[in-house]
């Protein structure tokens, strides 16, 4: 290993770590066959306070795609629901047909269906602002803004996942800052 990485510390782009990282490090080295060098690029690229071991393989699916954001493969997901229908299906009863929000999605969408909610979130993904990928410690997750429209989502194998869309009066969901890995 150490004749493969001999020049490691010639590696301009390599920094300086402290030991709450050097200890990440030590545990994902351990716990994973990925190669040092991509290992050292998740902690440059991402915010190194909320890599842990239970969330870096899905860096690596993030880090792969974060260059083609604006043509990731998007779809709508499993989110908690377990399936794609029924997750779509709570998301749209929960938010287009809710007392606090159904009077902004009647004058968002052309039609108040399932389809129209599905559709909207797709089509808009890839327009957002305000974009992030932040994690919970597990999950990594990316988020933003169309209008006042959050949409959420993770990757469900190699397709990337709408879990909810609904609309934010103020336009900021800041409860996600917490756990901030990388503003796009």
């Amino acid at each position: 290993m150490f004749k493969k990485y001999n020049n490691l510390f010639e590696y301009k782009k390599l920094r300086k770590y402290n030991v709450s990282e050097l200890i990440k490090l030590n545990k994902i080295i351990s716990n994973n066959k990925t190669r040092l060098e991509t290992i050292i690029k998740v902690f440059d690229k991402f915010n190194s306070i909320n890599i842990t071991e239970h969330n870096f393989d899905k860096l690596l699916l993030y880090l792969r795609d974060i260059d083609k954001f604006s043509n990731m493969k998007v779809g709508w997901g499993p989110g908690n629901q377990g399936d794609t229908t029924s997750n779509l299906h709570q998301h749209f009863n929960k938010h287009v047909l809710s007392n606090e929000e159904s009077k902004y999605w009647s004058s968002i969408l052309n039609n108040l269906d399932y389809k129209s909610y599905k559709n909207y979130a797709i089509n808009f993904f890839n327009k957002m602002n305000k974009v992030i990928i932040h994690t919970d410690g597990v999950n990594i997750h990316l988020s933003g803004f169309y209008n006042n429209i959050f949409i959420i989502g993770r990757y469900h194998d190699d397709v990337f996942g709408i879990s909810s869309c609904y609309y934010v009066n103020n336009g900021e969901k800041l409860g996600r800052y917490k756990g901030l890995c990388l503003k796009l």
